[in-house]
């Protein structure tokens, strides 16, 4: 082999540990944002499906609803009554 190439051999050889410790932090920082993006994903696609679930259960609980009708003319009435009577005090 020529100098030349026992030289760059070298030079790679003594830059090795600091490349490979570069390397591997650029994985785990690869890894560390997979992971976050894929919790944010699954949190986002829970939530959204909680309110669907949620607003359909309400949905079904009003249309379960029982409704009653009253009559509230009686209390028209004394509401009328009590208003023409403070009209009549004048």
């Amino acid at each position: 082999m020529s100098q030349e190439k026992v030289d760059y051999k070298k030079q790679k050889k003594s830059g090795r540990k600091e490349e490979v410790k570069k390397e591997r932090m650029i994985r785990r920082l690869w890894a560390v944002c997979a992971v976050v993006i894929c919790v944010g994903l699954v949190g986002f696609i829970g939530y959204s499906l909680y309110g669907v679930i949620e607003e359909n259960r309400m949905a079904a609980a009003i249309e379960n609803m029982k409704t009653t009708d009253i009559d509230i003319s009686a209390i028209r009435d004394y509401q009328n009554s009590l208003s023409a009577d403070e009209d009549d005090a004048e």
